[in-house]
C-alpha cells in the first residue's frame, strides 16, 4: 500500500488569520478533528498525525490515489484542447460510478458522522485504482448537533 503524506508548516499557519479568532493552524487542528471520526471506503482515510512539538512541521499521512482527482482529470482531458471547441468531460458511466460514490460519502458524513463538508469539488474528489470517488479535504467542514 502506498501513502501520501501532507506537511504543513506549524509557524507559518499560526500567523495566517482566518477570520477574527482563528488562525489557519487552528483550521488544521479542526480539519484532523473531522478526519479521525471518518472511517468510509469513499472518504479519505486518515493513517497518522505525526506532530512532534520539536518540529517545526505537522506531517498527515492519507493513503495513496494514483489516478489523482477528478479535477486533474479534467485538466488533463481539455491540456491541449483547440479554444473554439468544446470542453471534453469524462465518459457518463464514470461519471453515474463516482456520483453514486460521493452520494455514499455524504450520507455517512451527514447520518452518521454528523459532518457537513462544504467544499465539494472536482479537485476534493480523488479516484482511486479501483476507479472508486473518494471525498477529500474536510478543511471547511463542520460538525453538526
Amino acid at each position: 500500500m502506498y501513502y501520501a503524506i501532507k506537511m504543513m508548516n506549524k509557524k507559518d499557519l499560526q500567523k495566517k488569520k482566518v477570520g477574527r479568532d482563528k488562525t489557519a493552524y487552528d483550521c488544521v487542528l479542526d480539519e484532523l478533528n473531522v478526519m479521525q471520526r471518518l472511517e468510509h471506503t469513499n472518504i479519505i482515510w486518515l493513517h497518522e498525525i505525526i506532530d512532534d512539538p520539536s518540529k517545526a512541521s505537522i506531517y498527515l499521512v492519507t493513503e495513496y490515489h494514483s489516478k489523482g482527482s477528478l479535477g486533474d482529470q479534467l485538466n488533463d482531458l481539455n491540456r491541449d484542447m483547440d479554444k473554439k471547441l468544446p470542453s471534453i468531460g469524462i465518459m457518463t458511466s464514470n461519471v453515474r460510478l463516482y456520483s453514486i460514490d460521493i452520494c455514499k460519502a455524504l450520507f455517512y458524513c451527514h447520518n452518521v458522522i454528523q459532518v457537513i463538508h462544504r467544499d465539494i469539488k472536482p479537485d476534493n474528489i480523488m479516484i482511486n485504482d479501483q476507479n472508486k470517488a473518494v471525498l477529500i479535504d474536510f478543511g471547511v467542514s463542520a460538525l453538526v448537533d
